[in-house]
């Protein structure tokens, strides 16, 4: 549908400009400064509000969520300002698209309007645009392929997505500089040297042991004089310290705010009574872990006092293709997406039992879509076999997960039967204390 609607800004209003929220779009969070998904739509909903009054209006240039999901109409029913919506690929598979026009005045799939003086042109996809004025679109994020290229070399063509625009809507002005800055690169060098330090911290904890600085320089490929300045600003905050004999290692700072983060997780304190439940009635070992964007992380675990115990690593992040975790997870997204994300990942082979192929992988998601639950069959460890089920927030979206893993004699044993309605028992029950209700 193609609408123009040509309005003039009055005085005491204002005209803003945003794209590609993607509300409750975890796949995203890796490429957001957020930690959660409920972290990303409450700030995005906050930058909105402190930005937007009553009476102003907002052109949201195209995908408000995720495709095949339902519209987020609890968040959208907070924003304020008169919405308008210009569709992206994001808005058309809704299960409740037809709904759209309560949140938002108009609904199109292109507009052109007036901004003061200006001309504007309103796509979610980029365009040639050889008019005046401008011509506004999203789609893109901050993505540096192709098109980022050819994009810099066209001033009129602007970016309103929000990882360009610092998260919020956006004034015309603020528009055209925040994609003057973007296409000029000026952000780029904070975000490199922001890189580097997270890479050499990585490498400090994987070394588990002090490193020198010709061996951080040897595995990282940085200079010396590049690694020295930035190891002095991470001591300088006791992310790191130094040893007498010049070697680097881990600061106490870093614990400091994993215990924050911990203290942080109502989620920790309310699964712990059913993770030793579930280590005691089966004996092995049971797993809280949570969804972080296209990874599965281990975040807290409770051993079998008796019998062959089974430890993971805490903050371990587990094979998507390979774990009854990884699997349940992927059940929950289009094929498309675990395409993309076995395309992107590999799928290793760890062990003869690993399912190595995503045609095969593709029918085994669907029986866990069927279940209710995932398996893992000797496929990450030789002789490992666990259960997975999904843990659900309020809003019915899968968060964590509760494994139960150790040396069960088969799948199709009693004992792992047994393990398999505990474990959805388990879940189902927590998902109720967070507010799920199915």
């Amino acid at each position: 549908m193609i609408e123009k609607n040509i309005r003039r800004r009055r005085e005491s209003t204002m005209i803003y400009y945003t794209a590609d929220l993607h509300f409750h779009y975890a796949l995203l969070l890796p490429s957001r400064p957020f930690a959660t998904v409920e972290e990303m739509d409450e700030a995005l909903v906050k930058n909105w509000n402190d930005t937007v009054g009553p009476e102003d209006t907002v052109y949201l240039v195209g995908d408000i969520g995720w495709n095949g999901g339902r519209v987020p109409g609890e968040l959208l029913e907070r924003l304020s300002g008169h919405k308008h919506l210009i569709r992206g690929n994001h808005d058309t598979g809704y299960e409740d698209a037809g709904r759209l026009y309560r949140w938002f005045e108009t609904v199109t799939d292109f507009n052109e309007i007036d901004d003061g003086e200006t001309h504007i042109l309103l796509c979610h996809y980029p365009m040639l645009y050889h008019k005046r004025g401008y011509m506004i679109h999203g789609h893109l994020h901050h993505g540096r392929g192709r098109d980022y290229e050819l994009l810099r070399q066209l001033p009129r063509v602007l970016n309103a997505g929000v990882d360009v625009n610092r998260y919020r809507p956006v004034t015309l002005a603020e528009l055209v500089e925040n994609n003057r800055a973007f296409y000029a690169g000026e952000r780029d060098d904070e975000v490199r040297s922001l890189g580097k330090a997270l890479e050499l911290l990585e490498l400090l904890n994987r070394s588990r042991v002090p490193m020198t600085l010709q061996a951080l320089s040897q595995a990282s490929g940085y200079p010396k004089s590049t690694i020295h300045s930035l190891l002095a600003t991470l001591r300088s905050y006791g992310c790191i310290r130094q040893e007498s004999d010049g070697r680097y290692y881990l600061g106490t700072k870093l614990f400091e705010w994993g215990c924050g983060v911990s203290a942080a997780w109502e989620i920790t304190r309310c699964a712990r009574p059913h993770l030793e439940r579930l280590a005691q009635q089966t004996q092995y070992t049971a797993l809280l872990s949570c969804v972080e964007g296209s990874n599965i992380v281990v975040i807290d675990q409770r051993v079998s006092g008796t019998g062959i115990q089974v430890a993971s690593e805490i903050g371990g992040r587990t094979p998507l293709h390979a774990t009854s975790q990884g699997k349940l997870l992927l059940s929950q997204l289009p094929d498309a997406t675990v395409r993309y994300l076995m395309n992107g990942q590999g799928m290793d082979p760890f062990t003869p039992h690993t399912i190595v192929d995503l045609a095969t992988l593709t029918e085994e998601l669907e029986r866990i879509r069927q279940w209710g639950y995932a398996i893992e069959n000797g496929e990450y460890k030789i002789g490992l076999r666990s259960v997975s089920a999904p843990v659900f927030d309020r809003e019915g979206q899968m968060r964590y997960t509760l494994t139960v893993v150790g040396l069960f004699r088969h799948v199709a044993s009693g004992e792992f039967e047994e393990a398999v309605d505990m474990v959805c028992a388990a879940a189902g029950s927590l998902s109720r204390e967070l507010g799920y209700n199915a």
